[in-house]
């Protein structure tokens, strides 16, 4: 098995929306292999990694939804091949009120996946009272971003709470 080094990256931002933080990032790559990014301490320190021995010969551009859901981080450490950046988290705002209008993603573009990680983030859901029906919602957007790059494609489904009558 090859060692594993840190990547290099050109660009690198960290977003929080819908009680998620999702990191973007580009740089070069081996051709043949993935960036892989990984968990490390403290706990809002992240490693770009790539196998050894390959030279730096492509482009990357990795999106990833990065920890699990939860409160808004101040910032995150992103340590690459050139050290390491405190990033701050920017406030990324959607239309409307995203509470009604959920997203959820599959990256295996999986539509039940997709549709069930946007069903968690209605709290009509999370509260549901097993006696009474559930309630109903418009399925308001379907669609795939595929880039072709690595960790950048998936369906994506958002949902609106349906309002009664």
């Amino acid at each position: 098995m090859d060692p594993i080094l840190l990547a290099s990256r050109h660009s690198a931002r960290c977003f929080y929306i819908q009680g998620r933080h999702v990191l973007v990032v580009s740089g070069p790559k081996p051709a043949s292999s993935d960036v892989v990014l990984r968990e490390s301490h403290p706990a809002v320190t992240l490693a770009l990694t790539v196998p050894a021995g390959a030279p730096l010969d492509d482009t990357y551009y990795l999106v990833r939804p990065i920890f699990s859901p939860g409160p808004l981080l101040a910032h995150v450490r992103l340590c690459h091949r050139e050290g390491s950046d405190l990033l701050p988290v920017e406030l990324m705002a959607c239309a409307g009120d995203c509470r009604t209008c959920p997203t959820g993603c599959s990256q295996s573009f999986r539509l039940d996946e997709a549709f069930a990680d946007a069903l968690r983030q209605l709290p009509m859901f999370a509260k549901a009272d097993a006696s009474r029906p559930l309630p109903l919602v418009d399925l308001v957007a379907l669609g795939a971003l595929y880039g072709g790059f690595s960790g950048f494609s998936r369906l994506f489904v958002r949902l609106e709470e349906r309002q009664e009558p």
